[in-house]
């Protein structure tokens, strides 16, 4: 089954997982498939890299996880999130 790794909007500056729980649930039961949220460091807290960085680490982890998840991984997200 494929699986959505979803990486939420907000200019690197706001956004999480409450803020698109309602859209993420409407989606997964719509095409009935699995969504992972990933949350991630935000700006100005933390810089850019290391947001780039923590979208990096949770595919290593998943790859650790199930050596062949990268062929059931679809990559979405919406503003700053789509660009992750």
């Amino acid at each position: 089954q494929p699986i959505i790794l979803y990486f939420h909007g907000g200019g690197f500056v706001f956004g999480d997982i409450d803020t698109y729980s309602c859209f993420e649930c409407h989606l997964s039961k719509s095409l009935n498939m699995l969504i992972l949220h990933v949350d991630f460091r935000l700006v100005p807290e933390y810089s850019l890299e290391e947001t780039i960085e923590d979208v990096i680490n949770i595919y290593k982890i998943l790859l650790d996880a199930d050596s062949n998840i990268h062929r059931r991984l679809i990559g979405m997200g919406d503003s700053s999130g789509g660009m992750l």
